[in-house]
């Protein structure tokens, strides 16, 4: 099954294709480009560009896979954009994740390497980009991504160290360091790395096989109206 999936949220754009390769064995093939703008521009060129460089045609196309957000609200929306139309030229099934599970595992995946002076073991890891005034955009992972401990929220650091109170936290995104400042101010543990790390497409068409299909694309911006109360599994 060959899964295109798309990447849009914050500053990066990103398009990968997760196909099998001669031998039979998966194979990812990738555009990745760090961007604070012009994503909807260059988005279907790199789509196209990706999948005519794989030799396929965009009806060798079995799923598509998209981020729906939290990010920018227009990052958001060129995304899904696109996958609308493709899904509806094509008829094909779709799958969701949010930007921050793509993030988390993509940073798990950087810290499993060993490069990183943390334990992720009995950790929490906290995906957090930069919202401005003050907030952050977070979700939280026990011991692997299928293991959810906060879900994607609009928050300041300090309610969110409030909330994970009591747990070691490593944080990793733009909003990593002010929760990390947030925490250790309450008394908890917390290491703040990989700052600079944006969600890829890359670690979205590696988790689109087990994501279930969505039917029904709709952003999620958690602007202040939508944002709700914080909820935190028990430990």
């Amino acid at each position: 099954m060959i899964t295109l999936a798309i990447d849009t949220c914050f500053g990066a754009c990103s398009v990968a294709l997760r196909l099998r390769g001669p031998d039979g064995a998966p194979q990812i093939r990738e555009d990745y480009r760090e961007m604070a703008t012009g994503h909807a521009e260059v988005l279907l060129p790199m789509i196209d560009e990706l999948v005519r460089g794989a030799g396929l045609r965009m009806g060798d196309l079995a799923r598509l896979a998209v981020t729906i957000g939290p990010g920018s609200f227009t990052g958001a929306r060129i995304g899904l954009s696109a996958v609308r139309g493709l899904k509806l030229a094509l008829g094909l099934p779709v799958v969701t994740l949010t930007s921050l599970t793509v993030l988390a595992y993509r940073a798990d995946l950087l810290i499993e390497s060993g490069e990183f002076p943390v334990t992720r073991e009995g950790a929490v890891l906290v995906a957090a980009m930069d919202a401005r005034a003050g907030r952050i955009y977070a979700e939280a992972f026990g011991d692997c991504i299928a293991n959810p401990v906060a879900p994607p929220q609009l928050c300041t650091p300090a309610n969110l160290a409030v909330a994970l109170s009591g747990r070691r936290i490593i944080a990793v995104g733009s909003g990593g360091p002010m929760l990390a400042e947030a925490m250790t101010a309450a008394g908890g543990e917390a290491s703040a790395i990989l700052t600079q790390l944006q969600p890829h497409a890359r670690h979205l068409a590696l988790l689109a096989d087990a994501a279930p299909l969505t039917f029904k694309l709709d952003p999620l911006y958690l602007r202040d109206t939508d944002a709700k109360p914080m909820a935190v599994a028990a430990p």
